[in-house]
């Protein structure tokens, strides 16, 4: 669900969380999608719970 967006020129940053089953909010999945004017639009960062309370970035791979 997005939760916030920026605009940079004439591309569209979007935070968006992913929702879980369970009520905690710590165990939703945090990430920002790139969307272009061309109508393209990509994952550039995303962060997943590596504990109960810790967390880590995910390595993305490049999009051409």
């Amino acid at each position: 669900h997005p939760t916030g967006v920026v605009m940079s020129g004439h591309i569209i940053y979007v935070l968006e969380y992913l929702h879980t089953t369970g009520g905690d909010r710590r165990e939703w999945t945090p990430r920002v999608r790139k969307l272009s004017p061309d109508g393209s639009n990509s994952i550039i960062a995303e962060i997943e719970r590596s504990g109960a309370k810790d967390s880590r970035p995910v390595q993305l791979q490049p999009t051409p």
